[in-house]
């Protein structure tokens, strides 16, 4: 009886898929000296509270401004969450071109809404310094080059996945007894 050899990548894709969700932890934005992360903007705008004072304060003031960024923020989280544990789940190499199309569509989002918010930023930029807040507003680059990582990563094993063909243990292992012709 052969079985095939199967493969995990499958499961590296969803976790790192997961791993790229995670970057709504980590600051995006400091707006004179006041670190924002995707998480605490969303709280800010929709729940009232924050991680710390300063910042709901100043999320709470541009909370119409930024809302309709943080609908499309929250939806991206829900659809990169949604794609890896889709991924978990399929089968075979069903998983691999879902996987792939799914980042296609997160990546589109996510630099959409970079764009998006980056032409803003310039406006939030001219008010901060208006209002004498320091050092204005800066982005932080290195939470975006880990989640672009990631997606390379993911992407890269997903092909490979696909491109690969499956082999069979008699193809893998050698052989255990001689052959012997009579």
């Amino acid at each position: 009886m052969m079985k095939k050899v199967k493969t995990k990548r499958k499961y590296i894709s969803g976790i790192l898929m997961l791993l790229s969700a995670t970057i709504v932890f980590f600051p995006l934005v400091s707006i004179g000296g006041i670190e924002i992360s995707i998480k605490s903007a969303i709280q800010s705008v929709y729940s009232g509270y924050g991680s710390s004072g300063a910042a709901t304060g100043l999320i709470s003031a541009l909370g119409s401004y930024a809302k309709p960024y943080m609908v499309m923020a929250l939806g991206w989280f829900l659809f990169t969450v949604l794609s890896a544990v889709s991924v978990l789940m399929a089968k075979k190499k069903t998983a691999y071109l879902s996987a792939i199309i799914e980042q296609v569509i997160q990546i589109f989002i996510a630099v959409s809404l970079y764009m998006k918010v980056k032409r803003k930023l310039s406006l939030v930029y001219s008010a901060i310094s208006f209002v004498g807040l320091g050092n204005g507003v800066k982005v932080h680059i290195l939470p975006i080059l880990f989640w672009v990582v990631l997606q390379i990563i993911c992407f890269i094993i997903n092909i490979m996945e696909i491109t690969t063909k499956e082999e069979t243990m008699m193809e893998v292992l050698p052989p255990v007894l001689p052959v012997w012709n009579d």
